[in-house]
């Protein structure tokens, strides 16, 4: 049986928007409901604060050397608390886009050894308690939010910061949307490229997709590619706070097995 085997290349993303009208959710897909920011926003957790009395800054956090690659962009939102020796203790994750490539575990790790000011009871409650979020791009943590990241973009907004996200993946199973094509399985083709380019609309979905690269022609692997990126979903891009349309470069590697 024929199957699609795995995206080789990540998505490649202008940081500007593109004009359009917004157009439905995908019926086999719907969007999350709008969440209306609130008048006032929480206040922010407090800083990190080190054992040395400097707050933690976000190039504190190495990442290993797999994930530091240009390509390698991610948000994750983790809880965490100080206990009373100054460590890092009830280490949770809340989200991560893109899931499974690992950023949380990565964190982690960075966290773990690091002493910070121990807060003034051991509760798990106590002033580091709460979500907090981490922006990766490039595969080095750019950002560190003491809020979660709806928040911390509401914030943004608000304060006219120049937060950029690039748009992520999450929803459709790639296994599952591209599939072999029939013509190249009876032609006894083996493998197969195909790149498309497309619009990430504010709401996630995907519309204007063209062609740009099949490799080889006529062989149906632009047709199925074509037909299976309508059917992912995406975070779309973040600029200052806002989301954004944005053009977006998928590359589909095809292997019959």
């Amino acid at each position: 049986m024929a199957s699609f085997a795995g995206v080789l290349a990540s998505v490649l993303l202008s940081a500007s928007g593109v004009s359009g009208v917004p157009v439905s959710p995908l019926a086999t897909d719907p969007a999350p409901p709008a969440q209306t920011a609130p008048a006032t926003l929480p206040p922010a957790l407090p800083p990190l604060i080190l054992a040395t009395g400097e707050e933690l800054q976000p190039g504190s956090l190495v990442l290993p050397t797999h994930l530091r690659r240009v390509d390698a962009d991610a948000v994750v939102e983790l809880t965490f608390r100080i206990d009373a020796s100054g460590r890092v203790a009830d280490f949770n994750v809340v989200s991560e886009s893109p899931p499974g490539r690992g950023f949380p575990q990565a964190l982690a790790d960075s966290l773990m050894p690091l002493r910070f000011r121990a807060p003034a009871n051991d509760t798990p409650a106590g002033p580091a308690a709460g979500v907090r979020t981490f922006l990766i791009q490039d595969g080095a943590v750019v950002r560190l939010f003491a809020r979660p990241l709806t928040e911390a973009l509401e914030e943004a907004r608000r304060n006219r910061d120049n937060i950029r996200l690039q748009p992520r993946l999450i929803g459709g199973d790639p296994g599952r949307v591209f599939t072999f094509p029939l013509r190249a399985r009876v032609n006894n083709i083996e493998s197969g490229v195909a790149v498309v380019e497309f619009t990430i609309l504010p709401d996630g979905s995907v519309r204007d997709v063209d062609l740009v690269q099949e490799e080889p022609t006529e062989q149906g692997f632009g047709y199925r590619a074509l037909e299976g990126v309508r059917h992912l979903r995406f975070e779309p891009a973040i600029e200052n706070g806002n989301r954004v349309e944005s053009r977006a470069r998928y590359r589909v590697c095809f292997l019959a097995r």
